[in-house]
């Protein structure tokens, strides 16, 4: 079944998605609605709703969405729900975007010249190397951004309006540096070391080599060519490691360790709401703790007998204040 509708759930996009679902309900089609964690409140009404239509047996909706908890709980069960998480290397997050751009891009000019396709593998590599360095906290960033579709949209958008240079060898490089790190990528970072990060790495793949056949990023041990066929791209990017280490993000390797201690320490911290119960406040947690040690508690007193601990302290000093005194003890 061919995807029918694709509306954007923004202000005023409610009543044309309904419309929209209602009739390829009827119609047995299938709707695909993005972006719908940015009205989560709107889920209530589209339940409503589509438990009104009219439904062929051949009607499928899908729902896409960022992570969000603005949801209803006893709604969401009711769908069947599949999770994607992205890729955690540059290799598949690169490789990635070029899939999803080649099948998108329908611009002639773009198809028919090795550098402007080249332009925007090599965005690609940029925004995979600034996603996988929040690996690294604080070494890699000291907050993690969250870099993404949309700034690599507005990134390709930027690169469009200077293709004719970029074709004609005319390109200012200092240029698109400034341009994508103040409109795209630097919006996000508040923390002066970690634009300089940022500038260092546009300066590193915005310029004239990288649209060289022999451009070879990171180590240098896989050339990216220039080349007219985006498979060309793909062969070289599967090239790339599976897994990054610190050296390619221009670490110490020392980062992977204190990275690994980080993640014990989170492991350790999701284990323990898992035994304790995840709770509103610290008061809950607080009597949950107390109803699990209760029963060691009861035996000790058990045990303990008529001793108090006040008991057991007057009797200790009495033993310490006894023997560390020799010219009274007793023979």
């Amino acid at each position: 079944m061919a995807m029918k509708g694709d509306p954007e759930l923004r202000q005023g996009y409610g009543e044309k998605a309904l419309e929209i679902l209602k009739r390829a309900a009827e119609l047995g089609q299938w709707v695909c609605i993005k972006n719908f964690h940015l009205v989560p409140d709107w889920l209530f009404e589209l339940n409503k709703e589509l438990d009104d239509f009219t439904k062929s047996e051949d009607f499928r909706l899908w729902l896409i969405c960022e992570s969000t908890q603005g949801f209803n709980e006893a709604i969401i069960y009711k769908y069947v729900k599949v999770l994607y998480e992205c890729p955690s290397s540059i290799k598949q997050k690169a490789k990635i975007m070029l899939q999803n751009h080649a099948i998108a891009e329908q611009d002639r000019l773009i198809l028919k010249e090795g550098k402007l396709m080249k332009i925007r593998v090599v965005l690609f590599l940029l925004l995979a190397v600034l996603q996988e360095r929040r690996r690294f906290i604080p070494q890699g960033w000291s907050h993690r951004y969250e870099f993404g579709e949309s700034d690599l949209n507005t990134a390709l958008t930027l690169l469009k309006w200077l293709d004719s240079l970029t074709v004609n060898n005319r390109c200012d490089w200092r240029i698109i540096q400034k341009l994508i790190e103040n409109i795209a990528f630097g919006g996000r970072i508040n923390n002066s070391r970690d634009l300089k990060v940022l500038q260092k790495y546009l300066e590193e793949f915005l310029k004239n080599d990288s649209l060289s056949n022999r451009w070879a990023p990171f180590d240098g041990t896989v050339i990216i060519p220039t080349s007219q066929q985006w498979s060309d791209y793909g062969n070289a990017l599967a090239k790339l490691p599976a897994q990054d280490e610190p050296h390619i993000f221009k670490l110490s390797r020392k980062s992977n360790t204190s990275r690994e201690i980080d993640y014990a320490k989170s492991v350790l911290q999701e284990l323990r709401v898992f035994h304790f119960g995840a709770s509103s406040s610290d008061g809950e947690n607080l009597q949950k703790i107390e109803q699990l040690i209760k029963p060691l508690l009861n035996l000790w007193k058990k045990l303990a007998g008529n001793n108090t601990l006040k008991k057991t302290v007057e009797e200790f000093h009495e033993i310490i204040d006894k023997y560390s005194q020799p010219w009274l003890a007793q023979s």
